[in-house]
């Protein structure tokens, strides 16, 4: 249910936002075997103002909530890495 929940914003996020350039939802567990309640997703924006922007949408808020009725105060978190590289090969 989580992995919809997620999939579900992104595609929201996706359509409404020209800084949303992307979203990667990695399966249940990842890499922790018999984990089904573990779910990991990596965003990307355009610039860290199309990011900002993003935090104060409804549906941003409305996934939030969601998590917390899905997951408990407190059992779910998110990070920033604002900073971070991309690399890849060139074609």
């Amino acid at each position: 249910a989580l992995v919809e929940l997620v999939k579900e914003h992104g595609l929201v996020q996706l359509a409404a936002e020209e800084g949303a350039q992307r979203v990667t939802i990695f399966p249940n567990g990842g890499d922790v075997p018999g984990n089904d309640t573990t779910v990991r997703w990596v965003e990307q924006w355009g610039s860290a103002a199309d990011h900002e922007a993003h935090t104060t949408t409804a549906h941003f808020a409305a996934l939030g909530a969601k998590l917390t009725e899905a997951c408990g105060e407190g059992g779910w978190w998110g990070a920033v890495f604002s900073d971070s590289t991309h690399c890849e090969k060139s074609k």
